[in-house]
């Protein structure tokens, strides 16, 4: 997740077209780990590709497993979760995997959560109960 000087998150807005969460919010960066990859590694490949954007002082803050169940699927989830301080332009978002990004207050986030918990990944939904 990233954060910048005002005290928001960046979200990512998934593509329509998507097969899992079509059209939801989500983390500032989600990925998986490849073969051979560390999560370090995983995160910041994920920050580059997704965001277009090198983030130095990445810290892991977390982890914890899951299981989504969506639409027929059922994904298995160990997750990692990192934070990092942001203030720059997001200029260059993968527009294969991503629509558009959105910095969020917290408070305003969390609400929107509970108004419209569909509009909202489960991992971005995990992220904000178990560390925000």
């Amino acid at each position: 997740m990233l954060e910048n000087s005002k005290g928001q998150v960046l979200l990512q807005k998934r593509r329509n077209d998507d097969l899992i969460y079509p059209g939801c919010w989500d983390n500032s960066v989600a990925g998986h780990v490849d073969a051979g990859e560390s999560s370090d590694q995983a995160m910041n490949r994920e920050t580059r590709e997704e965001l277009g954007i090198e983030i130095r002082g990445m810290k892991k803050v977390g982890e914890y497993y899951n299981e989504v169940h969506d639409r027929g699927y059922v994904i298995k989830k160990f997750n990692h979760l990192y934070k990092a301080s942001y203030n720059g332009p997001i200029e260059n978002i993968e527009t294969e995997e991503v629509a558009r990004v959105e910095w969020l207050g917290l408070d305003d986030l969390k609400r929107r959560i509970k108004q419209n918990p569909d509009d909202f990944t489960d991992g971005v939904k995990e992220v904000i109960k178990r560390f925000y």
